[in-house]
């Protein structure tokens, strides 16, 4: 069935056709839409009664070489309209502090460069050229005390079977607020979280996609972003391991449940520092630049 409404409460994005999959493959009432954009993405509805029902519509942008195109992101938005932006994956975990298969919210994310950092370890750079992106995305303080305490009723949802066998993992997984790291996964290095650590604190996951994502969020002054992703591994945020397809679906099991309990009773999930002091109330600003 094709659907032609060109309106969604929420936009769900998927920077990889894996994410993508395990989505559409997770339920089965999306709704196949391609509407006046030529934009191809399915849709659904999301729960049971009148007051709390919303529609989210997921979709995975990408340009004529089948990368994913985070442009494209800005005009869904633009034509979607959603209240919600998010988006769910894998991520690379600090060994440390998360397991595989945890879920990672991020409250802050910082956009990153492997070799640009490594320089600035070596002394070759200044922080404040490292670190400046930090601020383009915040959750808010009440969706960030929301997820911490989230009840876990949500990993019943999870079909696919957990890895196990595997030491240091628990049996289920745990769910983490903390600061995400955006970068390229071709450009990683063993000493990426330790050099992190030194400037930032709670910096315990990495993956690609999440900075462009919330900054499109920032500038069309959405009223809510949620970047949820869940530790395929501890070194690569893109390889395909035991692990892999558990975390896309955990992650979209935990940002279903969350936004079926939050969505409709917060109008902000995510603030901007310097812009307002409680973090729950978004003010208008101009949506000028992407």
């Amino acid at each position: 069935m094709i659907k032609n409404t060109s309106q969604s409460d929420v936009l769900l994005i998927s920077a990889s056709k894996d994410e993508f999959d395990v989505v559409l493959e997770a339920e089965s009432d999306w709704q196949f839409q391609k509407n006046s954009r030529g934009f191809v993405c399915h849709t659904r509805e999301i729960g049971e009664h009148a007051g709390n029902k919303f529609s989210i519509t997921v979709a995975h942008p990408t340009d004529e070489k089948g990368c994913f195109a985070p442009e494209l992101v800005s005009l869904m938005v633009n034509e979607f309209k959603p209240r919600c932006i998010s988006t769910v994956g894998v991520c690379a975990g600090e060994a440390d502090n998360v397991s595989l298969g945890d879920v990672i919210i991020a409250d802050r994310v910082f956009q990153y460069d492997a070799e640009t950092l490594r320089d600035f370890q070596e002394g070759k750079v200044k922080g404040e050229d490292v670190f400046h992106h930090i601020s383009d995305y915040h959750l808010s303080p009440l969706w960030s005390r929301k997820a911490e305490d989230f009840s876990s009723d949500w990993v019943n949802t999870i079909k696919c079977r957990r890895p196990m066998g595997i030491p240091s993992v628990s049996v289920q997984p745990k769910v983490h607020v903390v600061s995400m790291g955006a970068g390229n996964p071709e450009k990683e290095y063993p000493a990426l979280f330790p050099g992190i650590g030194r400037y930032m604190q709670e910096v315990f996951a990495t993956e690609m996609g999440t900075a462009s994502v919330g900054t499109i969020a920032r500038v069309k002054n959405t009223d809510s972003c949620i970047i949820v992703k869940a530790v395929a591994d501890q070194t690569n945020h893109k390889k395909k391991t035991p692990f892999y397809f558990y975390a896309i679906e955990a992650s979209y099991r935990f940002l279903m449940a969350f936004l079926e309990d939050n969505l409709l009773l917060q109008p902000t999930g995510y603030y901007f520092p310097g812009i307002t002091q409680t973090g729950d109330m978004l003010p208008t600003v101009s949506a000028a630049g992407i």
